[in-house]
């Protein structure tokens, strides 16, 4: 079965002290769209750590490609290289791949992961991606500059062929 790949859209300092509210941003993520997924009868997401992250690394790549200063970043630039991360995916296995990616600045950063999943929701794309009946699998990167922006990425993956 060939594998098949979708994306859809909408400097680090501090790194280490970062990291446990990244991880926990994450994991709040994951379980937001689960309780989506389970409020329309779809089953629930398993975490998965090669999707983690292949989704850590881009969240990494937009903390330092995303300006601030320049305005609102476009799909394209939320999608960067996709093409290559879909393509590590089917390498490692994985039989579908879709992305989702949130790119936000200022406000409470506690509130990141609610905030997150209703952005998405509110994307007929990304609402599709994360609500798809046959994803079964996911991964979760999540980048908390100490500039107050925030860069969550989901890869999602109806998981592995073997």
């Amino acid at each position: 079965m060939a594998a098949v790949f979708l994306s859809s859209c909408g400097g680090v300092s501090n790194r280490s002290s970062n990291r446990a509210a990244e991880n926990a941003t994450s994991v709040q993520v994951l379980r937001a769209v689960n309780r989506e997924r389970e409020q329309r009868g779809l089953g629930q997401l398993v975490p998965d750590a090669g999707l983690r992250e292949l989704a850590g690394q881009h969240a990494s790549y937009l903390t330092r490609a995303v300006d601030p200063t320049r305005g609102k970043p476009t799909s394209a630039m939320a999608h960067a290289n996709f093409r290559s991360r879909a393509k590590k995916g089917e390498a490692a296995g994985y039989r579908v791949v879709s992305e989702v990616v949130m790119i936000g600045s200022e406000g409470d950063l506690s509130a990141v992961a609610r905030r997150t999943v209703t952005g998405w929701l509110s994307s007929p794309s990304h609402r599709a991606a994360m609500l798809h009946k046959d994803r079964r699998v996911m991964g979760v990167g999540t980048r908390l500059p100490v500039d107050r922006r925030y860069f969550v990425v989901g890869i999602l993956s109806n998981g592995r062929a073997w």
